[in-house]
């Protein structure tokens, strides 16, 4: 999610607007127009979707991650048989090469 920058707002009371309360409306210093002001109650509103949107991707991206691990734990346990065999074959290959040549000494003496 990319935003802009702005400028800095401040709370302050506006006259246009007459006998309100002060407190829940924000005004961008920078701007002379008066669309641009939020209510307090706007912008909480605004913050719960945001964070309820950040919530969501969090959760599919624990589960994402959830699925990769499994994955490759999978492929962990995949490739840790595979080196068990590999070893146990070139195991019974070395005994089987030092047993004839060890016979083959045996023979010569």
């Amino acid at each position: 999610m990319t935003g802009e920058i702005r400028e800095p707002e401040v709370m302050t009371p506006n006259p246009n607007l007459g006998n309100t309360n002060n407190e829940n409306s924000i005004i961008n210093l920078n701007s002379d127009e008066q669309h641009n002001n939020i209510s307090r109650d706007q912008l909480q509103d605004f913050l719960n979707i945001v964070m309820q949107a950040i919530r969501a991707e969090i959760a599919v991206l624990q589960e994402e991650s959830k699925k990769q691990t499994f994955k490759l734990t999978s492929v962990v346990e995949s490739l840790r048989s595979e080196i068990k065999r590999e070893n146990e074959r070139l195991a019974k290959s070395l005994t089987a090469k030092f047993e004839a040549a060890h016979d083959k000494i045996k023979e010569d003496f």
